[in-house]
C-alpha cells in the first residue's frame, strides 16, 4: 500500500469510529473530506467504503439514496475488477455477485413508489 491508500484508510476508518460514537457531524464532515479526495473515478473500495458509511450518517432520504446509488456503482466497479484479474489468471480472486438491487426502501420512503418496483 502507499502512504496515501494507509492515510485514506485511516480517515475512513476514524470517520467511521465518528459514527459508531454517536457523532453524526464529525462522521459526515471526515467522509465528505475522503470522498473530496477520491471522487466519484476514485479506488472501488475506498468508494465503497465511504459510501456504505456516509449512508448512515445523512438525515435526507434524498442523500441516503445518492449514497445508496453510489455504493452500487462502487460494488460494481469492485466486482468488474475482480472479473478482469480473474481472465488474467491472477490467484486468489475470484468475482462476486454484482448488486442488481435499486435502493428500494429508501425510494419508498421519498415518496417515488414508481421508481421502487
Amino acid at each position: 500500500m502507499t502512504t496515501e491508500t494507509d492515510e485514506l484508510i485511516a480517515r475512513i476508518a476514524e470517520g467511521i469510529a465518528r459514527s459508531l460514537q454517536g457523532d453524526r457531524t464529525a462522521a459526515r464532515s471526515i467522509l465528505t473530506g475522503v470522498w473530496g479526495r477520491i471522487g466519484a473515478d476514485g479506488d472501488p473500495f475506498h468508494r465503497c467504503a465511504v459510501a456504505r458509511s456516509m449512508h448512515d450518517v445523512v438525515d435526507d432520504p434524498a442523500d441516503e439514496l445518492l449514497w445508496e446509488l453510489r455504493l452500487l456503482d462502487a460494488a460494481d466497479a469492485l466486482a468488474a475488477e475482480r472479473i478482469a484479474l480473474d481472465r488474467r489468471g491472477r490467484p486468489g480472486h475470484r468475482a462476486g455477485p454484482s448488486p442488481a438491487r435499486v435502493p428500494a426502501d429508501v425510494i419508498r420512503r421519498l415518496g417515488e413508489m414508481d421508481r421502487a418496483s
